[in-house]
């Protein structure tokens, strides 16, 4: 409508995606973006149409049925022009601006405004994806598709078969490389060499092995906010001897998929997205990587299940961490894998078990599972990985007890269980490597072996822990960053009648409970109320009572505390009067 002339300050208009039919007169000064793009407007555009548009820089009238001729020359500030599938039969280019100069190698001319009459390309105009291409059955402007004849995206030369040289131009392109930043200039000129440009690197000068491109602002764009990143291009698997794709890094801009192609690049060895902004799942053609010893998606975001990585013998390092839409299981496969040194799956939604297949990573150095929603035992098997040094497993629903083949890991110097189900008592043997553990929030009971006082941090609370500790953890001033300096035994465990959010004494000790209540074991995080019954409860699991001749334990699994052999009550049913003569209790126990 004309009345948008009314607008002094109008700069941008975008009318894309409507049903106008109609093109009229638009008279404006200050306009310099109109975007009418697929619309049903039709018809001859009026002869007079930009000359009311002196300051227009960008226009796109795309994929509509407008017809006739169409003049650019009134408007010298013109430089995008997007005509795209009209049924335009006549196109007047005078501005300099539009047309090509030679600036771009090859040279495209007037076509980078519109493939003429008797050509067609997929973007309806030559550009760095390839020229306009002869077609008999195109008629107007700017035509994007040919019936009889099929089109090769980036195949600039026309030779029919992409390039090196072009394959990397489409990955430029298709995460908006002119975005990347100033140190990567030379992928604007195509007749720089493949091995020329900055990030890639070639065997003797000639094959792509690498792409390592780190600080490319890739995906980014200063320009229209039409622009799209459209991702890594499928043409990446026709680079048949790349060796190393490497993206990954803190702050990572790449927004792409995975494409199903990478399945075709044989000697990738080192795949590291981590950071970068994935989409959809891990392909299952991944799996067919046999030279692949790194792949690192870490916090991508993708997502669908783990990859069974069943041809990659020579995987050393896995990272697949923080992805919270990765599910599913740990595949059996990855015991397979003889040469995998660090397993890192932690953050993700994992269910079900752990595979005992594990065992068999003789050289895994890391595993770090934590995070997820795992079931089941810590496999025994883990303690034929002669080689593992750390083991991270906290956060998860894991139960059963800890297996004693974990401590005779001959290199094991960090065990981090925090966070299961698990139970039984604490190993009585640990390696001489072990230097920091972490059980808490556990439902471990017993006492603290002394062998423990060689740890430097011991992380106890929250399970069903009870004294004495061994005075020489407690003399122990190196370990929990020496605070049994200050708190003695409650660097190690808050003792009885105290509490802290640890279950050990922090900077500030550990906090008594209020009257009337307290806890129940040492390296407790709350307090609460106690009857009776618990009390005698408490004595009975500290004296292990279980094992108490049967005479002695007559009663004490029922619900009526008064009903307890050596327990006696009043008329009103409160305790009066205790008798423990049991073996193994410092004598006789009366009052």
């Amino acid at each position: 409508p004309s009345w948008l002339g009314e607008f002094d300050m109008l700069n941008s208009l975008y009318l894309s995606h409507n049903s106008f039919t109609d093109i009229g007169l638009i008279q404006s000064e200050s306009l310099r973006v109109l975007d009418l793009s697929h619309n049903s407007l039709s018809g001859k555009m009026p002869r007079d149409f930009l000359h009311f548009l002196p300051s227009l820089e960008e226009i796109n009238l795309s994929q509509n049925q407008l017809t006739g001729r169409i003049d650019f020359s009134v408007t010298a500030s013109l430089y995008s022009v997007n005509i795209t599938d009209n049924q335009f039969t006549e196109v007047g280019i005078y501005s300099p601006s539009l047309c090509d100069k030679g600036k771009s190698k090859p040279s495209f001319g007037c076509d980078v405004v519109a493939c003429p009459r008797g050509t067609f390309s997929p973007s309806g105009s030559a550009s760095c994806l390839g020229p306009c291409i002869t077609c008999e059955d195109s008629h107007f402007y700017g035509q994007s598709t040919c019936l009889s004849k099929e089109y090769l995206v980036g195949d600039v030369d026309r030779d029919g078969v992409l390039s090196q040289r072009e394959v990397l131009n489409l990955f430029f392109l298709s995460t908006n490389g002119h975005e990347w930043g100033d140190r990567f200039r030379n992928w604007n000129d195509l007749s720089t060499s493949s091995c020329d440009l900055t990030g890639v690197q070639c065997n003797n000068g000639v094959d792509v092995t690498g792409m390592t491109l780190m600080d490319a602002n890739m995906c980014s764009s200063k320009e229209s906010p039409l622009s799209v990143c459209n991702g890594i291009p499928s043409e990446i698997g026709l680079l048949s001897s790349l060796m190393y794709l490497d993206f990954g890094m803190d702050g990572c801009t790449l927004r792409s998929t995975l494409p199903t192609e990478i399945g075709l690049l044989s000697n990738l060895e080192v795949l590291n997205l981590a950071h970068c902004q994935l989409k959809g799942s891990i392909p299952t053609e991944i799996n067919k990587l046999q030279s692949l010893r790194m792949l690192d998606l870490h916090n991508t975001g993708i997502a669908g299940f783990l990859p069974t990585l069943t041809a990659s013998g020579k995987l050393k390092n896995i990272n697949l961490s923080s992805n919270d839409n990765l599910v599913g299981t740990v595949p059996n496969s990855y015991g397979n894998m003889a040469e995998l040194q660090e397993l890192i799956l932690s953050r993700c939604h994992l269910t079900g078990t752990l595979p005992d297949s594990l065992g068999n990573l003789n050289k895994l150095q890391n595993i770090e599972l934590y995070g997820n929603a795992l079931r089941g035992t810590l496999p025994q098997s883990l303690g034929r990985c002669t080689s593992l040094k750390r083991i991270d497993v906290f956060s998860n629903e894991l139960t059963g007890t800890i297996p004693s083949e974990l401590f005779s890991l001959p290199s094991l110097q960090v065990l981090h269980l925090k966070g299961n189900l698990l139970s039984g008592t604490l190993p009585d043997i640990i390696p001489g490597s072990l230097s920091w553990v972490d059980i808490s929030g556990n439902f471990v009971e017993g006492t603290i072996p002394s062998t423990y006082n060689s740890l430097k941090d011991l992380r106890l609370g929250g399970n069903h822990i009870y004294g004495p500790i061994p005075d020489s953890l407690c003399n122990n001033k190196v370990v929990n960053e020496g605070r049994t300096r200050t708190h003695g035994c409650d660097a190690i465990l808050c003792k009885l009648g105290y509490y802290s959010d640890g279950g050990f004494a922090s900077s500030s000790g550990c906090t008594p409970c209020p009257k009337g209540q307290s806890t129940r074991y040492l390296g407790s995080d709350s307090f609460t109320t106690f009857t009776q019954k618990d009390l005698l409860q408490m004595f009975f699991d500290v004296t292990n009572g279980d094992n108490w001749e049967t005479r002695y334990s007559k009663g004490w699994k029922s619900d009526d505390e008064c009903e307890f052999e050596g327990v006696m009550c009043d008329e009103d049913g409160l305790v009066v009067g205790l008798s423990f003569p049991v073996s193994g209790l410092p004598g006789a126990m009366n009052s």
